[in-house]
């Protein structure tokens, strides 16, 4: 999968470099999705037969790549940002 191997080139690149990553992304709810947010993902999916995640989705591809959530800022806007840092 493209975007685990992307993460992973970040997990070694930022390795014992202190830094953070930071993902600004649309987090979508597990159920009762609103119209925004399953707009999106049907979107995503028609154009580019991806989809979006959920916040456990997103936790098991950082997990996969090396690194852990620290942080999740919701936004005024529909997204999110999600900061990362390397596993120990």
């Amino acid at each position: 999968m493209i975007s685990t191997r992307v993460l992973r080139n970040l997990t070694t690149a930022s390795m014992g470099t202190g830094a953070r990553i930071a993902l600004m992304e649309l987090v979508v709810p597990e159920l009762n999705a609103d119209f925004s947010s399953a707009a999106f993902d049907m979107q995503m999916f028609v154009n580019t037969r991806g989809r979006e995640r959920t916040l456990p989705e997103w936790q098991n591809l950082f997990d996969r790549s090396g690194f852990v959530l620290e942080e999740e800022i919701g936004l005024q806007s529909i997204g999110k940002i999600l900061v990362l840092r390397p596993k120990d």
